[in-house]
């Protein structure tokens, strides 16, 4: 995927719902989007993220790995 330079962050968001969470294959492609994005020189933002979504990045020691916003918009402004 070619990116161009000077592109806002790829956001991604969450929606919370009661069944909502995130599994370990979930989390794997989170890491491996940040891996990918981080060699094109982009970052990756997480928006909307629920408690429990987050207590899964926080678990497992992946919420570093992302910058996480409340809103899309938050995430477009610090692009």
């Amino acid at each position: 995927m070619n990116q161009t330079a000077g592109a806002p962050p790829l956001s991604l968001r969450f929606l919370e719902r009661q069944d909502g969470g995130l599994d370990s294959a979930g989390i794997g492609a989170l890491v491996g989007a940040h891996v990918s994005h981080s060699k094109n020189g982009r970052s990756l933002a997480l928006t909307g993220v629920c408690e429990r979504v987050l207590n899964a990045l926080k678990v497992t020691r992946v919420d570093g790995f992302f910058n996480l916003y409340k809103n899309i918009a938050d995430a477009e402004k610090s692009a």
